[in-house]
């Protein structure tokens, strides 16, 4: 009972899905118009927002003609369901439905494990191994004096800092100049590097496919053929490193990434099975 609902009604979970999100949709549009009524919602809303939204806000305005729409809680809810809308849409076309496995894969994974899961741990992580190298610098290095030397010494312990918390960045083995692999990762091509720590993003990788392995145990229900796992390992892994180059918004980003992976290598491991 306590399972997700998308490994055994995807169909309905699609459905309520999108009247979740036409609705939030239809408030959202009722707040930026300031319809009479919605000024709650707009003060439960700004204490409620995320970095990116705070900034839009900040330069356009909150309500009225010339207001800025709060999209990212928008994003998270059709996020977590948009592999399942669009195969749900897809066999209304085609109706050429998947083996349960790899079903199961395109329901749970993009959503679920990779926005619900990986890109929380990824963030709460990189957060935690920041402030953690942070406290050991300041308390290596302390500081003291008066004046300009104390200034000075703050400078330097500040420098110290960043140096650092920039040793435990993707961007540091990425996209140093004179590294290997700086030619595939320019660094103004890659801005999120620079602060997408090495930890979150491999915690990110080892929970995502721990969990999934668990839940894919559950799911299979006695189905052993483990050449259709091949895609959904594939995805977890490829996932968490391009959650780590994403300078967006992952709400939405994320879960579309996810599941273009997903279809792509489920296309390849069935034409290699068919071709056995």
């Amino acid at each position: 009972d306590s399972l997700p609902v998308a490994l055994y009604d995807g169909e309905f979970l699609a459905f309520s899905v999108c009247v979740a999100f036409s609705l939030g949709v239809i408030l959202e549009c009722a707040r930026l118009h300031g319809i009479r009524g919605t000024a709650s919602l707009t003060s439960f809303m700004l204490k409620h927002i995320d970095s990116r939204d705070k900034k839009a806000i900040a330069a356009g305005g909150t309500t009225g003609g010339g207001g800025t729409a709060i999209r990212t809680h928008l994003y998270l809810v059709l996020g977590f369901a948009l592999s399942i809308i669009i195969y749900m849409r897809q066999q209304m076309v085609v109706g050429l439905p998947l083996a349960p496995p790899l079903l199961m894969s395109v329901f749970v994974l993009p959503g679920i494990i990779g926005l619900g899961v990986m890109d929380a741990v990824a963030a709460v992580t990189g957060t935690l191994w920041k402030t953690r190298t942070t406290t050991a610098v300041l308390s290596t290095l302390g500081g003291g004096g008066s004046g300009g030397k104390k200034a000075a010494a703050s400078a330097a312990i500040l420098k110290a800092v960043d140096v650092e918390v920039e040793k435990g960045t993707l961007g540091y083995y990425l996209c140093k100049e004179g590294s290997a692999l700086s030619t595939l990762f320019p660094a103004v091509l890659n801005p999120s590097l620079k602060h997408k720590t090495v930890a979150g993003t491999v915690w990110a990788i080892v929970v995502g496919l721990v969990l999934w392995v668990g839940v894919f145990q559950v799911g299979l229900l006695g189905v052993r053929d483990y050449r259709v796992a091949i895609p959904s390992v594939v995805a977890v892994v490829v996932g968490g490193f391009a959650e780590a180059t994403m300078d967006g918004i992952d709400n939405l980003e994320l879960p579309i990434i996810l599941s273009g992976i997903l279809q792509t290598t489920i296309a390849l491991v069935s034409l290699y099975i068919s071709g056995r």
